[in-house]
């Protein structure tokens, strides 16, 4: 137990690391070896125990200790984690605080997020079955191909659990995976047809099942009332999905009396209420009633393969949904996530589980109180007029981190805490073994394959000699210098020898005995085997007396262990040497490089103002006519799109373009209009300059980078599906 406490704190102190029970078998195995060993040493008779599976179920059980599923799968580092979650919780209270001072308000809360879900969801979870106890084989037939048929449930969550009734629920949106759009129109009309009450449900169709900047845009335009006189400002949360950080999202938030906000990549499973407080609710009760569908369609069929249709998975989750109580319970992790607790401090008790932990390892409370005080002398000096930009530039962007910030389809944040509640709960039923059925002594693990001894095995020279200190836990530091040469090497006697030999050997013919008789079966087997097992018993109880308490066996023993830990404390250290050094490198390298670059930046920075200077001094005014305003296409090529060519040329000449964007600037240029002016008609010319001033402004700020960001996001949205031929450059010998 020691040994597993060492490793299960090796990383961290509050994350664990995964060990198999074949690992932990295995380790108490070559431990069993070592006081052998130890015995021989010390003229100690050893007490024989069979380290097998049953033992192994015991201890486990009398240490409160079980095998158990992880229900928190960390996607970035401890570290990265309080960092984004500090930020959260700081520009929340400054949004909060801003529409507080200029409207006499605090605002409440929204948060959509999408969930995956299958076909048939409770065997793509490897939900059990009930099954006689000691059955080998579990015979299952299911449709394999629903387990992994994905598509995303798109929930809402509303803060205000006092508007929350019978008559009116937060909606939501299930996508299924379906190319064209008749399977889409086939759904939408049977959700139209069907009455529900209190909510709206809409469903639509995707290539991939997940979700893009504009089915997101959809799906707020379906979902976010318009603004109005009765309206108030309300704070919207996303997690840190890539298409909701668009800047196109965000102004349609602010038209609709939204300040759009999103959750840290990684930080959502412990301050989002969709994760915490929804989705393994929503999952349970889900899967209970589709598998009750699947029983009741066997027992129809006969027999046979069953699967629930999209319109069947639709009816479930609306079932589900239309419950006032689970839309509450997710109201109430708003304070439960520290989002919208009092700013003065007095709800501070209620942000508990993970998000209470950090809130006070941050220790957020004084670092919220200055955010406020910030925000409302701004205010008092007339410095946060009530925009767009201002509202913005109170939203501190999470820092960087390279691969950390990177979140694919599928790999949505996803809290998955245990529905029941319960604090340790084994895979097995109430009554049985900790770990399912009774396993026969000698059976293998049937959770994994065995791990090779010599795996852990030390280096000679680290067990004969250490001076250990004690790396975690309390109390004082254990351990003196152990030498191995230090002790007494003394044999067993030839009669103490032949006892253990005897008694060993006794063991092993008797198991082997049990082995062949339980095999027999029938009521005479089981006498037979029952008969062996009191034999064993016997024979233990006889050999006990005999034995001889040696504190020095435990003395070697305890040294061991020790000097394991040891071993795993100067191995850590080691590492965060070798990352120090390798950081302090870095950062001197870094140093040089700056330097010669500043030397770089001179020429360009000169050129980039020169341009900059022309591009100002000799100004160029166009009405949103001559843009295409009004016109059908966006005005003719000859006339509207040169003009918009010109005013797009003119903004190329004061930014900045990668090589590879500047190569293809041309091509953009002319296409991305076409696209563009097919799209939105007479509309074109007035959305036209709406998007170049906004690159001007950002230009006038000193973002010479602006139009580079402007060209890699249109690109992608709207000219990902434009066929084109991208040749290589040619290389001159």
């Amino acid at each position: 137990m020691e040994w597993w406490s060492i490793i299960r704190h090796s990383v961290d102190t509050k994350i664990m690391v995964r060990i198999p029970k074949a690992v932990f078998l295995t380790k108490a195995k070559q431990l069993q070896c070592e006081y052998l060993a130890e015995c021989l040493k010390h003229n100690v008779i050893p007490e024989h125990v069979d380290v097998n599976h049953r033992w192994l179920n015991r201890l486990l059980a009398t240490y409160r200790i079980s095998h158990r599923r992880p229900n928190r799968k960390f996607k970035v580092p401890r570290a990265v984690l309080m960092q984004r979650l500090e930020i959260f919780w700081i520009v929340t209270a400054k949004l909060r605080t801003m529409v507080m001072v200029h409207f006499g308000y605090d605002p409440t809360f929204k948060n959509i997020d999408q969930s995956p879900f299958h076909q048939n969801e409770a065997g793509s979870k490897e939900w059990g079955t009930l099954a006689l106890v000691g059955q080998h084989t579990v015979p299952l037939i299911e449709n394999h191909a629903a387990t992994r048929e994905r598509w995303s449930l798109n929930t809402l969550t509303d803060s205000a659990e006092e508007q929350i009734s019978d008559d009116n629920m937060p909606g939501f949106e299930i996508m299924f995976k379906a190319e064209g759009k008749q399977v889409e129109a086939k759904l939408q009309a049977y959700v139209l047809k069907k009455k529900i009450l209190g909510m709206r449900v809409t469903v639509v169709t995707g290539p991939s099942g997940s979700y893009r900047e504009n089915d997101i845009l959809n799906f707020l335009e379906k979902h976010l009332p318009p603004w109005g006189p009765a309206r108030r400002w309300e704070i919207f949360l996303l997690d840190a999905y890539a298409p909701g950080l668009t800047d196109n999202v965000q102004r349609f938030g602010w038209l609709r009396g939204y300040l759009i906000f999103t959750h840290g990549g990684g930080a959502s499973m412990v301050c989002q209420t969709n994760d915490t407080d929804l989705h393994q609710w929503t999952r349970k009760r889900f899967i209970d009633k589709q598998t009750a569908l699947l029983l009741r369609k066997a027992r129809t069929m006969g027999g046979g393969l069953v699967e629930a249709t999209r319109e069947e998975n639709i009816d479930l989750m609306i079932e589900v949904m239309q419950d006032p109580a689970l839309h509450k319970q997710a109201s109430k992790g708003y304070k439960y996530t520290g989002t919208n607790v009092a700013l003065d401090g007095s709800e501070d008790w209620r942000i508990c589980r993970e998000a209470g932990e950090f809130w006070q390892e941050l220790e957020m409370r004084p670092k919220v109180n200055a955010a406020v005080a910030e925000v409302k002398a701004a205010f008092e000096r007339g410095e946060l007029p009530w925009t767009f930009a201002t509202v913005q530039s109170l939203i501190t962007p999470y820092p960087r981190k390279r691969a950390l910030d990177v979140l694919l389809i599928g790999q949505e944040d996803e809290a998955t805490e245990d529905p029941e509640g319960v604090p340790w709960e084994v895979d097995g039923a109430g009554g049985e073994e900790p770990d399912g059925d009774p396993e026969p002594d000698g059976d293998p693990e049937p959770d994994g394959e065995d791990f090779d001894p010599d795996d852990w095995a030390e280096v000679p020279s680290e067990r004969a000699s250490a001076v250990v200190a004690s790396t975690h836990g309390d109390g004082d530091s254990e351990g003196k210098p152990q030498s191995a040469k230090a002790e007494a090497e003394v044999t067993l006697s030839a009669e103490q020898a032949d006892v253990v030999i005897t008694h060993s050997s006794r063991m092993n013919a008797l198991e082997q005995a049990k082995d062949i008789l339980g095999s027999i079966g029938g009521v005479m087997g089981a006498s037979l085997t029952s008969l062996v097992t009191r034999l064993q018993h016997v024979e233990r109880k006889q050999l006990r007396p005999r034995l001889e308490a040696d504190p020095e066996v435990g003395k070697a023993l305890k040294a061991s262990l020790v000097a394991e830990q040891a071993l795993y404390h100067r191995q850590r250290v080691e590492f965060q040497e070798q990352a120090q050094n390798t950081k302090d490198l870095k950062r001197i390298t870094d140093q040089f490089e700056q330097m010669k670059e500043k030397i770089r930046k001179a020429q360009k920075e000169h050129k980039a103002a020169e341009a900059v200077v022309t591009a100002s001094e000799f100004k160029k005014t166009f009405s949103l006519a001559a843009l295409g305003q009004g016109k059908k296409n966006g005005g003719g090529k000859d006339t509207c799109q040169k003009a918009r060519f010109q005013v797009m040329d003119r903004i190329r000449a004061a930014a900045e373009l990668s090589p590879e964007q500047a190569n293809d600037w041309e091509f953009f240029k002319t296409t991305w209009d076409r696209e563009m002016a097919d799209a939105q008609q007479e509309k074109w010319g007035e959305l036209f300059a709406e998007l170049m001033q906004h690159i001007l402004n950002e230009l006038a700020a000193g973002k010479k980078e602006a139009l580079s960001k402007f060209m890699h996001a249109e690109t992608q949205r709207v000219l990902g599906d434009v066929p084109a031929l991208s040749v290589p450059g040619i290389t001159r010998q």
